[in-house]
């Protein structure tokens, strides 16, 4: 029998082993014989556990007569590791052990043999177990066979680099310099060779989607929250005082919302140390937005964002009804949200709501 999968995401084995866990004693046995532990069975399974010290990829808790334990398991096929992932990690374990959800712990990267060897981040965890023995203790499972094996090939092609020596050097330094100074900054690591046009550094902050982006080449670092720009007077209530306060501003960036702002133009293929002064200011505007984070309430804005849409559905579904009832004619229908500033307006027309806005003030698209 052939399996047509397709392309291969860690997703997909993440799903895969936490099946195993549930259904085969044997691929049980490969991670707890790693820890010298038996006779446990799994109580509790959970994918993408995340909490304030990012996120767990698998999160297994087992249990015998009288302890609970935690497998903490991290997935990687070929994406780049984050800075200080596995100390993330055990931060993560620390604070749920706290909590009681398991006795002790253990955490564990798998991967293909490749990755393992090579990756730096990944030589830091104490337990490791690669595809290649993974597929060993799957045999006579066709699906997890061809899954397992199509991940290791998906590695070995990778991503073909051409590679600009001055542009990997900046970024050697580049990282060396978050690292020693700004320990703070979550930036993610990208190991190896880099191209020509890589020269935005990605930085993860405390909540999950929400990333700030430094544009090297186009002199700005934004922080970025996802599917927001439709919403940005709205958020601009809510936190406009806070970004004018720091000197940013609000810029719908395609369907993002970013907190903008502008820093010196950096040039990832001319010299770092001619251009240290710059990015030590961008750095430090970095800074800025992540403390921003902690003090604005995302969860309000993403209250609004639900409530502006549950408005929008029921006008929709209003607006279906009266077009029923009247067959063929189809009368506009003009709400006023009271949820909405006085800036906004939702007008539902015939086939969709729409949304208008004084496009001078909103920024326009990035």
């Amino acid at each position: 029998m052939d399996f047509d999968i397709g392309k291969v995401f860690e997703r997909d084995v993440d799903l895969y082993v936490i099946n195993k866990f549930m259904n085969d004693s044997k691929f049980k046995a490969l991670f707890l014989e790693r820890i010298k532990c038996e006779d446990y069975i799994v109580h509790k399974c959970i994918h993408s556990f995340s909490d304030e010290n990012g996120e767990s990829d698998i999160t297994i808790i087992l249990k015998n007569e009288n302890r609970k334990i935690g497998l903490l398991i991290e997935d990687k096929i070929n994406a780049v590791a984050m800075k200080k992932q596995y100390d993330r990690y055990k931060l993560r374990a620390k604070s749920q052990m706290k909590e009681g959800l398991f006795d002790s712990y253990y955490i564990f990267i798998i991967a293909p043999k490749q990755y393992l060897d090579s990756n730096n981040e990944a030589k830091k965890y104490d337990y490791k177990i690669s595809y290649e023995e993974i597929l060993k203790h799957i045999k006579g499972d066709k699906f997890g066979e061809v899954l397992i094996d199509m991940a290791i090939e998906e590695k070995k092609k990778g991503y073909s680099v051409v590679e600009n020596t001055a542009v990997t050097n900046f970024w050697k330094k580049y990282y060396e310099l978050v690292e020693r100074n700004y320990d703070m900054l979550n930036i993610k690591i990208h190991d190896g060779a880099r191209g020509s046009n890589a020269c935005w550094p990605i930085f993860s902050t405390p909540i999950k989607y929400i990333q700030i982006f430094h544009k090297s080449d186009r002199g700005v670092v934004d922080l970025t929250f996802p599917g927001l720009a439709r919403y940005r007077l709205e958020v601009d209530d809510l936190i406009g005082e806070k970004v004018n306060e720091m000197g940013a501003l609000l810029k719908p960036t395609g369907k993002s919302l970013s907190v903008r702002i502008k820093v010196p133009i950096i040039s990832f293929k001319s010299d770092f140390e001619k251009q240290r002064d710059k990015v030590i200011k961008c750095l430090n505007a970095i800074k800025k937005l992540q403390g921003l984070i902690k003090e604005i309430d995302y969860d309000k804005i993403l209250e609004l964002k639900n409530r502006i849409k549950k408005w929008s559905n029921k006008m929709w579904c209003e607006k279906s009804k009266d077009s029923d009832k009247t067959h063929n004619k189809k009368p506009k229908i003009k709400k006023h949200n009271p949820l909405l500033s006085e800036r906004w307006q939702g007008i539902v027309r015939e086939d969709r709501v729409s949304w208008s806005w004084d496009w001078k003030v909103s920024g326009g698209e990035d």
